[in-house]
């Protein structure tokens, strides 16, 4: 493709996504209710092309490298709140910053392949980590969605637990809004030994409740009822600590998407139900 056609069409990519975001933000500015089909939704393959998709969500948690603060006010605008995705835990083979880290990488990580453990302990890390969180905050986002605490499971060691503790202190201190995925064994640690966690979270996201991921056959199923009373025994004690609590799902299956809707309206809690596992829009 020569010069010539390049530029014309990344001109016409332009003028799209500005009608886009122009249609996104009619009807619901400054002074105007803004009604949305969805209170919550997940979606860390999105990017700027994407926004439009996601107009009918008034939560959403996306992955904050791939926006400009522009476009995250113009979704501000529209009455939406931006989460921003922050893997605390594990270290992704296509982010930038890879090599100089790989060093701190622990193992593989089971039936994600882009990625590895990383050892929290390490200063170097936990700096990255906080820095990142500056640069997200600095783009106007509302909140962070925190991944991956789950390496104290893992690597069920002091250091690990004293690592994500610093580094979820600072974050908290950048936004107090800050819903941690899953990490049930880490924050369960936590509650015990400070009777709290509003200093390190506001919200927990605990995906697979109802619902389980076969990773052999890409398909989903129903979770088992001895993980689903454990579950709900973790997000019951978060909510007890006044956290706000979110429900991810996987699964197409209408029967059980009405369970799920039913339980979260009865017990005030938000949800979100992917069709994909890599949470697409």
């Amino acid at each position: 493709m020569d010069r010539k056609n390049r530029i014309k069409i990344g001109t016409v990519l332009r003028l799209t996504l500005a009608i886009c975001l122009l249609l996104l933000t009619t009807g619901c500015g400054e002074g105007k209710k803004c009604d949305f089909s969805y209170s919550y939704g997940v979606f860390l393959n999105a990017d700027s092309s994407d926004i439009l998709k996601m107009k009918d969500y008034r939560q959403i948690v996306i992955d904050v490298s791939y926006f400009t603060a522009e476009e995250i006010e113009t979704m501000h605008r529209a009455g939406q709140e931006i989460y921003a995705y922050l893997n605390v835990g594990s270290l992704e083979k296509f982010r930038d910053y890879y090599n100089r880290y790989s060093d701190l990488c622990l193992d593989d990580y089971q039936n994600w392949p882009e990625e590895k453990w990383v050892d929290v302990s390490q200063t170097a890390w936990q700096e990255h980590i906080v820095s990142l969180a500056g640069e997200y905050a600095a783009k106007g986002i509302d909140g962070f969605f925190i991944d991956n605490c789950d390496v104290y499971y893992h690597y069920h060691k002091p250091e690990i637990f004293d690592g994500l503790t610093c580094m979820l202190r600072e974050i908290h201190d950048i936004s107090a809004n800050v819903i941690i995925n899953g990490g049930d064994v880490y924050v369960t640690e936590y509650l015990e030994r400070y009777q709290t966690a509003s200093d390190i979270m506001s919200g927990v996201n605990q995906e697979c409740l109802f619902t389980s991921i076969d990773f052999v056959n890409a398909g989903f199923g129903e979770n088992n009822a001895e993980e689903y009373q454990y579950f709900e025994e973790y997000i019951e004690r978060c909510a007890a600590d006044h956290m706000d609590v979110y429900l991810l799902e996987y699964t197409t299956d209408e029967t059980l998407i009405s369970k799920i809707r039913t339980y979260c309206e009865k017990n005030g809690y938000f949800y979100y139900i992917s069709s994909s596992i890599e949470l697409n829009i």
